[in-house]
């Protein structure tokens, strides 16, 4: 039987409004381990029935060391 190992732990938790309204949010929070951690916001923009357009921001640490970025999501169906 393999042991846990916790340095390879994953984990995660994503919030989001999903409904079809014009308007809607996310978040999301992950890490790796005790040093490694991701979150996420955004908001939700439905442009017509077909386009999606996220803005948001992200940050993320690696042990010490963090950054933090703008991001831009957009999803689109046929």
């Amino acid at each position: 039987m393999n042991t846990l190992n916790p340095k390879s732990l994953q984990w995660a938790v994503t919030l989001s409004d999903v409904s079809e309204d014009s308007f809607g949010w996310g978040m999301g929070l992950g890490g790796i381990g005790a040093d490694h951690f991701q979150a996420e916001a955004y908001l939700k923009f439905n442009m017509g029935d077909k386009f999606c357009l996220k803005p948001g921001f992200a940050y993320a640490t690696d042990g010490n060391s963090g950054i933090g970025a703008l991001m831009l999501r957009s999803t689109w169906s046929l």
